[in-house]
């Protein structure tokens, strides 16, 4: 129960609307840089994801030619029965197991950005979404109250005289 004159109460309702108002629409404000922004970085996200695709397509072929070049040594020494020769393919094969080695951890670390740039759009996407949602209900509240504050101000005023 509150206390006073009417005149008294109606300007506390309007000094809290008008700060309500006001700070919500600057949170509108805000919320809508983000979401542009979003919406400049998810095509960037998306250039990046495409460009690590193309990466990993190569790194597929790297790797499947090291691991061919691999299993031909690895067969050369087991062929091989002639001493010198088979240390030879030996020191051939450990070479290539080395290279292959090499580009499976290229591989490994391309298909991880790879998947890491699928998993933050899809993941971006729902968070904006999200947002861009409540922002959607905040928006129509606000923009009720502004039409409703707006609209029976003389009402205000006219029961503000008794």
């Amino acid at each position: 129960m509150s206390r006073g004159c009417i005149h008294s109460r109606f300007e506390n309702i309007k000094e809290v609307y008008l700060e309500v108002s006001a700070s919500t629409r600057d949170q509108l404000a805000r919320e809508q840089l983000i979401l542009e922004a979003y919406g400049d970085f998810r095509c960037a996200l998306k250039e990046a994801e495409i460009n690590a695709a193309q990466l990993l397509k190569i790194q597929e072929a790297n790797l499947s030619k090291a691991k061919a070049d691999f299993a031909a040594k690895n067969q050369a020494v087991t062929d091989t029965t002639e001493p010198e020769a088979k240390l030879r393919a030996q020191l051939a094969r450990d070479e290539s197991q080395r290279a292959y080695d090499k580009e499976d951890r290229r591989y490994q670390l391309v298909l991880n950005v790879s998947e890491q740039l699928t998993i933050a759009y899809n993941v971006g996407d729902v968070v904006m979404a999200n947002l861009n949602q409540t922002r959607g209900i905040k928006q129509s509240v606000y923009d009720k109250s502004v039409t409703f504050f707006t609209t029976n101000e003389s009402t205000f005023t006219a029961l503000e005289t008794n």
